[in-house]
């Protein structure tokens, strides 16, 4: 009885989080599109809530919400700051101070702030006079911009790092996890990822230690590091589209115009400015990028663009309010299922054991596939999202696969 009490309060708590989170990003930006999204995914969060309230036991919630990608889009695990074990002393301390970092006065500290963002890397290299090669890294990151959750986090991990954890502990506001002898890494001994989400503090903790004879493994020879790729294999069918599309649009960032190659040079130019305007815009809003194919909205902004000018010469509305209107041409089924999957392994890991990733892959695939074949010819609705929940939980239930609602 009192572990159900603990859940229900936690429940509780983490409806809470997600309404003020949603509701002060949208509020803060004044932007409609954050706030249609913010409203659209409040409603989803309460779908699970219900189901959760509903059993007879619930999973400890998350506090945090996962509005963007779990890891920053310029970290490697395995070579933060650009450094790797293994690496001479005064090699690593020029690669970092080449990408950005501070030495402190301590020998073997670096930081970078980035105002809201705050990065700490710490070196060891055994000799305790910072000369010979690297044998351990310290990676610490405070206030992670991406608002994830523990598991997105070390999932996140797992896939950069080609490998499975092997956690201590994995709770929806902290995890404590472990990978050891990678492969792509053959001087790294253990890789360990701490993660503290509680409150306001949102932190990412990175320690590396090198392997007994790394001094021996040097003399002869041996790759420091060498990224694997990620085996699509182990990768579900949206984090394959996801992957694909955001390495699409690190060449171009807009898609499936009709207009653009006819357009005059001048007009070229300046349209596809603004285009990457609304990419970039669309991209940093993490629910509403779940909902909608940011390249899509880019390319038909594009066209919308060229038609206003062409009806009305004078034409001057602002980008990111054509962006909003015509969003809905856009719908984004793998952004969809990704952040659902998400969400729901968050929400459930706790309660469900061993049969959470069945369920939520289910439940994940239900709700995008049904989202698509609704064809809203409107920008989505808290209601809309209620139902299409709902009806994915139901649905995943009476294919025999197991259920939260009946633990």
């Amino acid at each position: 009885m009192k572990e159900i009490i603990f859940h229900k309060v936690a429940l509780k708590s983490w409806a809470c989080s997600v309404l003020r989170t949603s509701f002060s990003a949208g509020a803060q930006h004044g932007r409609p599109l954050a706030r249609r999204a913010a409203m659209a995914f409040v409603s989803l969060a309460a779908v699970l809530l219900v189901a959760g309230w509903n059993s007879t036991s619930s999973s400890a919630a998350e506090n945090e919400t996962a509005e963007e990608p779990a890891l920053p889009a310029d970290l490697d695990p395995l070579a933060p700051g650009g450094i790797v074990i293994g690496m001479r002393s005064f090699a690593a301390s020029e690669a970092l101070l080449s990408n950005g970092y501070r030495r402190s006065d301590i020998n073997g500290h670096f930081y970078l702030d980035r105002g809201t963002t705050q990065r700490t890397i710490i070196l060891d290299d055994r000799s305790g006079g910072f000369e010979g090669p690297i044998a351990r890294i310290y990676y610490r990151e405070l206030n992670l911009t991406m608002h994830p959750t523990s598991s997105g986090i070390i999932d996140a991990l797992s896939r950069k790092l080609n490998a499975k954890a092997t956690c201590r502990y994995m709770l929806d506001d902290a995890a404590g996890c472990q990978w050891r002898f990678l492969a792509q890494a053959p001087l790294v001994s253990t890789i360990e990822a701490e993660v503290d989400l509680e409150s306001e503090r949102l932190e990412l903790v990175i320690e590396m230690s090198a392997i007994e004879d790394m001094e021996a493994q040097l003399r002869q020879g041996v790759a420091l590091y060498s990224p694997a790729p990620v085996k699509s294999v182990d990768l579900k069918w949206w984090e394959k589209e996801i992957d694909a599309a955001n390495a699409e649009a690190k060449i171009n960032k807009f898609t499936g115009s009709k207009e653009f190659d006819d357009l005059p040079p001048g007009k070229r130019l300046s349209f596809s400015k603004d285009a990457i305007k609304v990419y970039e815009y669309c991209s940093k809003q993490g629910l509403f990028s779940a909902l909608y194919d940011c390249r899509c909205v880019a390319g038909r902004f594009i066209d919308e663009r060229a038609a206003r000018e062409r009806a009305y010469p004078d034409y001057s509305g602002r980008a990111i309010q054509i962006a909003d209107e015509i969003a809905w041409q856009c719908p984004y089924k793998a952004g969809v299922a990704g952040y659902t999957f998400n969400r729901c392994m968050g929400y459930y890991r706790s309660k469900m054991k061993e049969d959470v990733e069945q369920f939520c892959t289910c439940y994940a695939d239900t709700v995008a596939t049904a989202f698509m074949k609704q064809n809203f010819q409107r920008n989505v609705s808290t209601q809309d999202i209620t139902n299409l929940g709902s009806f994915a939980i139901q649905e995943c239930r009476s294919q025999g696969v197991p259920s939260p609602l009946d633990r």
